[in-house]
């Protein structure tokens, strides 16, 4: 018989090492007003040099060049537009338009933050982390983020939840795990409703709750978490929280093994039914 464990979701320590997805509506901003957008960047705009940036590193309106990217982002960012130091700090990173150059992009990116940009404070935890993974540097790390997450970050909150329920090599709290899993569970955000339900499953904090769990598990998976979705199948086929039910459990699993999960896709194996 499987196991009758949570999965817990730990994503989002990785190194950065692609563009960062952008929003519709900034790409649409980028289209309106980039003709109108050249004439002011030469003459100083921040806001238009911002604009060109974008433009250049995502290919809107013009050819994609890193190199022209990386230039109107420095140049909105000399003057003074933060939202101009997470991309130019990403570039650094990556080597993408500059020579690489990582201690740079942690120079540029904590300039942000110290300046409170909050996305800043989120990137600088991200870079902190991936630079050496020493544990004063998740320490710091987690400093960053409890700003960030105090700004409204609900990704920030997430992560936290991760350190606190002792990723990186940082001790154990529950307590604040619980805490900011459910205040970025509270948004919407998936992956920490999953962890959430997880923690409340295994009663780390206070007597197991299956019932509640399954709820938080039923609404990530509603949005496509798959490690909800397994958790989801493994409550039904165990009867945990929920009336047990075997069919329900398949339909979850194959939800989840849809989107790659390998769990799901062994689970499916040991009922003996097809993913």
């Amino acid at each position: 018989m499987s196991s009758n464990k949570p999965i817990m979701v730990g994503v989002g320590f990785g190194d950065i090492t692609s563009r960062l997805p952008l929003p519709a509506s900034v790409r649409s901003t980028v289209k309106e007003t980039f003709t109108r957008s050249q004439g002011a960047a030469k003459q100083g705009d921040d806001r238009a040099q911002l604009i060109l940036g974008i433009a250049h590193e995502y290919g809107i309106h013009v050819d994609r060049d890193d190199s022209a990217a990386a230039y109107w982002y420095t140049q909105a960012a000399n003057n003074g537009n933060l939202d101009a130091y997470c991309p130019l700090s990403l570039m650094y990173w990556q080597g993408r338009g500059v020579s690489a150059d990582k201690h740079e992009a942690i120079a540029i990116i904590r300039s942000a933050s110290k300046a409170g940009h909050p996305s800043a404070r989120l990137f600088n935890a991200h870079m902190t982390i991936g630079s050496k993974c020493a544990a004063k540097d998740t320490q710091q790390a987690m400093d960053w983020l409890v700003l960030a997450a105090e700004d409204g970050l609900v990704t920030a909150q997430y992560l936290l939840g991760l350190l606190c329920s002792g990723q990186r090599g940082m001790p154990e709290d529950y307590i604040e795990a619980v805490r900011w899993y459910h205040m970025a569970a509270s948004y919407g955000y998936g992956l920490a409703m999953n962890n959430l339900g997880a923690l409340l499953e295994k009663g780390v904090v206070i007597p197991p709750e299956p019932e509640l769990a399954v709820r938080w598990y039923r609404e990530a998976a509603r949005m496509n978490a798959e490690g909800a979705q397994c958790n989801l199948g493994r409550c039904y086929l165990h009867g945990t929280g929920v009336t047990q039910d075997r069919q329900r459990a398949i339909a979850w699993y194959r939800s989840a093994a849809a989107q790659g999960e390998e769990c799901a896709q062994w689970r499916l194996v040991e009922l003996g039914v097809s993913v």
